[in-house]
């Protein structure tokens, strides 16, 4: 985040796979959990489940999400949104973490940008 509220949200690493088998976290573990903290910020609909194929690239509203998840932390003081696990359950409609931590968030124009799950 700039001084300017400007947010830039990088990743430089194009060889990083588009989308993830759910039911082995291997990937994720390797390409996207360097720091260990198991936090995820990987839009839900790039994990596959079992059988299932797509192909394409990173599109904007993946990229988006994940900001969105940064800014949340930000404002958060450092709490994340999402566990790989709570990802999953955010994935089938069993975690809400609007009421559990965005709700909390004091600053109203950060607070109304929404984390509704889509295209999955």
């Amino acid at each position: 985040m700039t001084s300017w509220n400007w947010a830039y949200l990088t990743d430089f690493a194009c060889f990083k796979p588009t989308y993830l088998p759910e039911d082995n976290p291997a990937d994720f573990s390797f390409f996207f959990d360097t720091s260990l903290r198991r936090v995820c910020y990987v839009a839900p609909e790039r994990f596959l489940t079992s059988g299932e194929t797509k192909s394409g690239g990173v599109t904007d509203e993946m990229d988006i999400f994940s900001l969105g998840c940064v800014i949340a932390e930000l404002s958060l003081e450092g709490t994340p949104l999402f566990s790989l696990s709570q990802m999953f359950k955010f994935r089938k409609g069993e975690y809400d973490p609007i009421r559990l931590y965005v709700d909390k968030i004091e600053d109203n124009e950060i607070k109304v940008l929404d984390i509704q799950p889509t295209g999955y």
